[in-house]
């Protein structure tokens, strides 16, 4: 605990000296070296390096160079261009564009960011599911805190509580699954509309289910496109919980995939 704190400490000076000398519109974007820096610092995670990837045509790959993350953003954004969070979250194109951007640096930071070749064709977020929620030091790297006055205090108010909605109902429904020590979490998967319907996505979330059922691990998601649900119950995904948090957000449906042998 207390090596951990130390280094949160360093890697949060680290941060706070970036932005003394670089201002705060650049301190939003931070260098590759120190994004770098910081996922080696952060991530003691290496659960990513024993799942087996596919080889060949339908490569897929994690991200380790902080440079693929802007062409994996791209991707992201015309992926969920009509998503109704992401409408909610940001009606404005551009803020969307740049909200995406800083989920992919949370996943690169704190999590893993899975990729097809090229990366700018779709990309899937994944993390250790007690590791998806980002604290406050994760908020300063990653650029989220400089979208608060972009996004409103009223509007980041609901997306908090949107939040801790979603910590603690993943909580619950981990603990009704008997899976105490976590589960793995697919926060974001997404395909460029052009690309869509040559399978991408299934190379971006098969191999994780197949690591989950070695490790006898629970996967867990949320959608709020109700289109969505039936492609996720075609991998194996459950729905155990819906809600709509804040009353004015899309209803959000939360799945669970059990391991299989």
């Amino acid at each position: 605990m207390i090596k951990r704190r130390f280094v949160s400490g360093i890697t949060g000076f680290g941060f706070i000296l970036i932005l003394l000398v670089s201002g705060p519109t650049r301190a939003g974007g931070i260098g590759d070296a120190y994004l770098s820096f910081c996922r080696n610092a952060l991530l003691r995670s290496s659960w990513m390096n024993d799942v087996k990837l596919p080889g060949g045509e339908g490569s897929v790959s994690w991200v380790s160079d902080p440079k693929e993350l802007a062409s994996v953003s791209e991707a992201l954004v015309d992926a969920f261009s009509q998503d109704p969070l992401f409408l909610w979250m940001t009606p404005e194109p551009g803020l969307r564009r740049d909200l995406i951007y800083t989920l992919v640096r949370h996943a690169f930071i704190n999590g893993g960011v899975l990729t097809t070749r090229p990366p700018s064709m779709a990309a899937a977020l994944w993390f250790e599911s007690e590791r998806a929620s980002a604290g406050p030091l994760i908020i300063l790297l990653t650029g989220q805190a400089f979208l608060i006055p972009r996004v409103g205090i009223s509007h980041t108010l609901k997306l908090l509580k949107l939040d801790s909605f979603l910590v603690e109902t993943r909580a619950r429904l981990l603990t009704e699954a008997n899976a105490p020590r976590g589960a793995i979490y697919l926060y974001l998967v997404g395909v460029r509309e052009e690309a869509r319907g040559q399978g991408l996505s299934s190379v971006l979330i098969s191999p994780i289910l197949d690591y989950a059922n070695a490790t006898h691990q629970v996967v867990l998601l949320e959608t709020h496109n109700p289109k969505n649900i039936p492609i996720y119950e075609h991998f194996g995904f459950e729905v155990r919980h819906q809600e709509t948090v804040p009353e004015d957000a899309p209803q959000t449906t939360l799945m669970i995939r059990e391991p299989r042998s």
